[in-house]
């Protein structure tokens, strides 16, 4: 997921991808050693694993930072944060509820893409249907693979038109199997569900771009 962040991020200058981790509280403290609890211990262990993560995200260019703390209400938090980040794109595991009031563009993983993709399939379907169209043009021009668009059996003419600038092709007959999907919701193959930004949202191109990736 941070690598797909990222891929969205360089496509910025300037820009921030955000790495957040929002442990649940433990139901119990447990004492280790002398004093020092475990949820400690399990707060460490995810900065350290964060500061891993960000270290390849900085050498791509965008500046990283990592943020991880405990929550009652992990939604809530992940809604404060983005706020408060002004974040354009927020990527989030599956199974993640609640954010419904979210104002970014929301990216969800729902499946493990696939190993050694080498195509980005874009779905375009329903409102969202741009929004998913530039976040795979994103991905597929940092990872320097090939955009596919499935747009229908009569895309518009104005999508077909989006699809040539961002230098990809209408969907053929031969569709690469090993392909990253990208979809909305309606999409029953997607690896990553895209819903479009609320129109509160607007860019702001003097300031840096984060993308919030929870890890």
């Amino acid at each position: 997921m941070v690598d797909l962040a990222t891929a969205v991020a360089v496509r910025h200058d300037p820009a921030e991808v955000v790495l957040s981790r929002i442990v649940p509280f433990p139901v119990a403290r447990v004492e280790v050693g002398a004093g020092l609890s475990g949820d400690l211990l399990a707060m460490t262990a995810a900065m350290k694993e964060l500061a891993d993560l960000a270290e390849p995200v900085r050498q791509q260019g965008p500046s990283a930072a990592v943020f991880a703390r405990f929550s009652a209400d992990p939604a809530a938090d992940i809604l404060a944060q983005a706020d408060t980040t002004r974040a354009d794109v927020v990527f989030v595991t599956a199974g993640q509820d609640g954010l419904a009031a979210l104002r970014a563009s929301l990216v969800t993983v729902v499946a493990p893409p696939p190993d050694g993709w080498a195509t980005v399939l874009v779905r375009v379907d329903g409102d969202d249907g741009e929004a998913v169209l530039r976040l795979g043009a994103a991905i597929a021009a940092a990872h320097r693979a090939e955009l596919i668009v499935d747009a229908g059996a009569r895309p518009a003419r104005r999508l077909a038109a989006a699809v040539r600038e961002l230098g990809g092709t209408v969907l053929g007959p031969d569709v690469p199997p090993a392909a990253l999907v990208i979809g909305t919701v309606a999409t029953a193959d997607a690896h990553l569900v895209v819903r479009a930004a609320q129109p509160a949202v607007r860019a702001d191109r003097d300031a840096p771009v984060p993308t919030t990736a929870p890890a």
